[in-house]
């Protein structure tokens, strides 16, 4: 029984130190597997942090420096939320949660992100579940893409604005004024719309130079931005021709509009060194909210009111 008991013991013992061994050799390549990916991520050029319970288990040079803050800092107990904007931290929390139940493994989404600063930046976040100190947290790339959205906006920008006045060109006048239609709908306010045609300018072109043309019409937008609201939306929809949609107004803010839009005309005529005097014909059309009417409708009677205007000049 004794020795039968003893080769027991060995071979528990045996099995005990193999264990031993294995749990050694995990130990190691964990070790190794964890300098490996510091190594990596600390050379990388896009951010890299772990969270988990709701702080930064560990962030990497890069992660810091898009942030403003230093790796020890960031290594602080600091809570996530401190570099992400107030307005998406639920959306942030929100892909963590549904990594850290497997419902999405791994998410990739965009958000605004907060620097030390103050300063609000466009971040790109690749996340994913792990587990860290043997604890579930969430592991998330994190790239800079403010530039990018610059971009995006300035070529939108492009695409709707008109760029000798600045103002909105057609094709983005339309868009924004089929919003304010929508909006103005569901509110039951009135509003105007008003057509307005540069006079006279094939004669500033030929008499001038399209030089001068070009300054004219660069003039009467600014005359129609000085005239009108800044929640007014101003187009040029043609080559001479001007388009303004004003919300909230009344069956009587076309005679109010009139004057101003004469008296400013005539402040800007009035100034020395003037070659030629800038005038325009125009149409106005209020929709009543009570008689509800589709855009196309309203431009096609301002755009008639505006020709008989005209016609009354010749």
């Amino acid at each position: 029984m004794g020795t039968l008991i003893s080769k027991m013991a060995h071979s528990i013992g045996a099995e005990i130190d193999l264990a031993h061994g294995e749990r050694d050799k995990q130990t190691e390549a964990l070790r190794e597997s964890l300098e490996k990916f510091r190594g990596l991520a600390e050379q990388l050029i896009v951010g890299i942090a772990i969270i988990q319970e709701g702080v930064l288990k560990y962030v990497n040079p890069k992660f810091a420096d898009m942030f403003g803050y230093t790796v020890a800092e960031c290594l602080d107990n600091m809570p996530y939320q401190k570099v992400v904007f107030t307005d998406d931290q639920k959306i942030v929390t929100e892909h963590m949660q549904k990594g850290v139940t497997a419902e999405s493994p791994s998410t990739i989404y965009e958000v605004r992100g907060v620097t030390k600063s103050g300063q609000i930046i466009d971040i790109e976040i690749y996340g994913a579940p792990i587990l860290y100190n043997k604890k579930p947290a969430a592991v998330g790339t994190i790239l800079d893409i403010s530039p990018r959205k610059f971009m995006e906006k300035e070529l939108k920008a492009l695409s709707i604005t008109d760029a000798l006045t600045g103002l909105y060109n057609r094709r983005g006048f339309i868009a924004l004024a089929e919003q304010q239609f929508k909006q103005t709908a569901r509110k039951k306010d009135g509003l105007t719309l008003v057509f307005a045609d540069l006079d006279d300018l094939k004669q500033i072109n030929d008499r001038f130079g399209h030089t001068a043309g070009d300054k004219a019409l660069v003039e009467v937008a600014e005359v129609f931005q000085e005239v009108f609201r800044k929640m007014d939306i101003i187009g040029r929809v043609g080559g001479d021709e001007f388009a303004i949609l004003a919300p909230e107004t009344s069956l009587e803010y076309s005679d109010t509009i009139n004057n101003r839009l004469q008296d400013q005309l005539a402040i800007h005529n009035a100034r020395a060194g003037r070659n030629y005097n800038i005038s325009v014909s125009v149409g106005m059309v209020y929709c009543d909210p009570e008689k509800p009417c589709s855009l196309d409708e309203l431009m096609s009677r301002a755009d008639s009111l505006m020709y008989e205007q005209k016609a009354k000049r010749l």
